[in-house]
């Protein structure tokens, strides 16, 4: 996701994708937050985030928080464990995970949303405001 979007942009970086390898299985098949939207955040942040400390996050921070609405709102969640309907951080989880092949359909599927939704707030991004933030 976030190898995709980064040369959707032209950026190439040997780090990329190694510096998002553990995000799978909501983060390294812990059921948490879902790697996928994580690879999103990270994605608005090569494109759009804070270049130094004084720099302002406001426009990363909104952009982010857009991203992981739609995210939710299309998911039903941000939760690995959620998204998939089963803990993947347990030998219960991981046989159903396998059983049920996820990795090849919601697992894909999420990805795939997720970077048409990165798409969609850098589209939109001179219109997307932070719901906290003035």
């Amino acid at each position: 996701m976030l190898l995709a979007v980064a040369e959707k942009h032209s950026i190439q970086s040997d780090i990329i994708p190694g510096i998002a390898s553990g995000f799978c299985g909501g983060m390294s098949r812990t059921a948490g937050l879902c790697g996928a939207l994580v690879g999103g955040v990270m994605a608005l942040g090569i494109l759009n985030g804070r270049k130094s400390s004084e720099d302002s996050p406001k426009k990363i921070y909104a952009l982010s928080e857009r991203l992981v609405r739609d995210f939710e709102k299309h998911l039903g969640s941000r939760n690995c464990s959620d998204i998939l309907g089963c803990d993947i951080s347990t030998r219960e989880g991981e046989a159903v995970f396998e059983a049920k092949k996820l990795a090849k359909t919601v697992c894909l599927d999420a990805t795939v949303k997720a970077t048409a939704l990165v798409m969609q707030v850098l589209e939109n991004q001179d219109d997307i405001k932070h719901s906290m933030i003035g």
